[in-house]
């Protein structure tokens, strides 16, 4: 039953497939964009030739394959470009948006995650250390949590070692020397 469903939703799509439609006189609708914005949520990007009415910017729709019907929620940014936004919930599905008389069958991609980085703080380089250098950052896709532990290869004191993330400007296990502020640091300190 389920392959019946998505046969039948494959055949009646078919003829809406397209990049570029021409919903009513004169006016031609090119979808050139979809993004899943960390911040932005999902957005759609028409190219188009011509001012596009209220009426059309404010019924757009969204129709995920197999599942739910979510608004479409537009405005014109320049005379050649609309930029519209749906519900999250269409992440990572099929789709088939409805925009101006135009259809278009889409993929929305999942939500991007956002690169973090932060500092790695060493002892200085010199013979008898007495305090912590930057040397470089580590980044990655989640905050980091106090005591949550990295391997980093210094530039300067190979081989890699173990680092300590620590959010406070004074790491715990090393309260003789000065912090310079979050970020990871050596998991030794000379006292």
């Amino acid at each position: 039953m389920k392959y019946i469903r998505i046969l039948l939703f494959i055949l009646l799509m078919l003829p809406v497939y397209n990049v570029s439609a021409k919903p009513k006189e004169n006016t031609v609708v090119t979808l050139i964009e979809v993004r899943n914005d960390s911040k932005g949520g999902i957005i759609f990007v028409f190219q188009v030739n011509d001012k596009i009415s209220k009426s059309d910017l404010n019924n757009g729709f969204v129709q995920v394959e197999g599942g739910d019907s979510y608004g479409l929620h537009c405005n014109q940014v320049d005379d050649n470009r609309v930029q519209c936004i749906t519900s999250k919930k269409a992440s990572g599905k099929n789709v088939v948006v409805g925009f101006a008389g135009a259809k278009f069958w889409v993929y929305v991609p999942m939500q991007k995650t956002i690169t973090q980085c932060y500092s790695v703080y060493d002892w200085d380089d010199s013979f008898f250390p007495s305090g912590w250098v930057k040397y470089g950052e580590y980044c990655q896709d989640f905050p980091p949590s106090d005591g949550d532990e990295i391997i980093w290869e210094n530039p300067s004191l190979l081989p890699p070692y173990l680092y300590r993330y620590s959010s406070a400007s004074q790491p715990s296990w090393c309260p003789s020397w000065s912090g310079l502020g979050p970020g990871y640091y050596y998991n030794y300190c000379i006292n």
